[in-house]
């Protein structure tokens, strides 16, 4: 039986990757080998876990939310039924931002209709999202503004472009007023 299995396989062993919000298991070393695709997005709080069947098989089986139980493939040995399951757990861990979030619809419709109204309430149209930032906009402009007159440029410093060649001939300076290092040693 084990070598007839195996001429089938191929030798192949399971393997399970995610791929746009879809768990897809390919299972050929099954008793009835078998390729089985899950939307994760519905499949929010479900298990998969290996069971011991009459007649000394294993079945790696889907539990829902609800305690529906759904076979996906039955494995003459636990050993191979812990490898499929290990293989589904590997591809749940390395599937980062590779699951798609739930569509409005479906998230809708699992919905109370308490939840549904809530949902509504929160939502913002895209009118009020550009209303909120031309709001927040000329906030930041009046703050700015704001700053400006709180902390004007103290007097007696020259600006970074002003023209300095007429302070050699006023002579020397007094403190606080900008010159140049010559005629500071000059006036000494």
């Amino acid at each position: 039986m084990a070598l007839s299995l195996k001429k089938i396989t191929g030798g192949f062993t399971a393997s399970a990757k995610v791929v746009d919000g879809s768990l897809i298991l390919s299972l050929p070393d099954a008793v009835t080998p078998v390729v089985w695709r899950m939307e994760l997005v519905h499949a929010k709080a479900s298990a998969i876990e290996v069971r011991e069947q009459d007649g000394g098989t294993y079945m790696l089986t889907l539990k829902t939310p609800k305690g529906d139980v759904n076979d996906i493939a039955a494995y003459t040995s636990r050993a191979k039924a812990v490898e499929a399951l290990i293989a589904v757990s590997d591809a749940m861990e390395n599937a980062h931002g590779q699951m798609a979030p739930a569509p409005m619809a479906t998230v809708a419709s699992d919905a109370s209709p308490a939840q549904r109204t809530t949902r509504k309430q929160k939502g913002s149209s895209p009118a009020g999202s550009i209303l909120t930032g031309i709001i927040g906009l000329a906030l930041v402009i009046m703050l700015i503004g704001l700053l400006m007159k709180l902390n004007p440029m103290p007097t007696g410093i020259a600006p970074a472009n002003a023209d300095m060649t007429g302070i050699a001939a006023e002579g020397p300076s007094t403190a606080g007023q900008a010159m140049s290092a010559d005629d500071f040693l000059r006036s000494r």
